[in-house]
């Protein structure tokens, strides 16, 4: 019994120890909303720097951007590149983020996303990460949770790390039109509570 109690000490010393090294946390919320030919009406928002390139599994590419693929064969998307603004509770993840998103398709255009993105932030520095996630579609429209994970790699954002969780809503089948709603957190890795 007692070697019970002193490995439990043991065992919570080392969680304990590691919340302290973890680092000061910062929870924050972001919008982002996609719209670069203005389909919702309501101005142009971001901008298609590079269009995906389509591949359909045993078919030929229809070259219709809402059908890129024949109905009922698969969508490979790979390497759309878009600049989307982020508008966040937390200045340290407020600007211009640049994606190059990814995806496998079945036919109703569900399936998972991938990819990566690199945000200059407005007031100076630059986060760096990866997400992957997973489209469905509801109803009329398509929805994506897909999980962040950023790095700051330069000026006041240098050393901090990004978490968090995105869910994203479109009206269209391909991602031509979307609003984002992200929940996350800032660790400061070493800083102390």
């Amino acid at each position: 019994m007692r070697l019970v109690k002193i490995c439990g000490f043991f065992v919570l010393a080392i969680l304990f120890a590691g919340v302290g090294l973890a680092g000061e946390k910062t929870d924050f919320v972001f919008s982002s909303f996609f719209d670069p030919y203005n389909l919702g009406g309501h101005g142009i928002a971001g901008e298609l720097l590079h269009p995906a390139t389509i591949s359909c599994p045993g078919f030929e590419a229809t070259g219709i951007p809402m059908q890129p693929c024949p109905p009922g064969s698969n969508i490979h998307w790979r390497g759309s590149v878009l600049k989307v603004r982020l508008v966040s509770s937390d200045v340290r993840v407020n600007g211009w983020c640049t994606i190059i998103a990814n995806g496998n398709w079945d036919p109703d255009f569900t399936g998972p996303v991938w990819g990566t993105f690199s945000l200059a932030v407005d007031g100076g520095g630059i986060w760096e990460g990866t997400f992957e996630g997973q489209r469905w579609k509801e109803g009329n429209h398509w929805v994506g949770v897909d999980h962040q994970v950023g790095h700051g790699t330069q000026g006041p954002v240098e050393g901090l790390v990004m978490r968090n969780v995105e869910t994203i809503t479109s009206p269209t089948p391909m991602p031509a039109l979307y609003w984002g709603e992200t929940t996350g957190i800032i660790l400061e890795p070493g800083k102390k509570h």
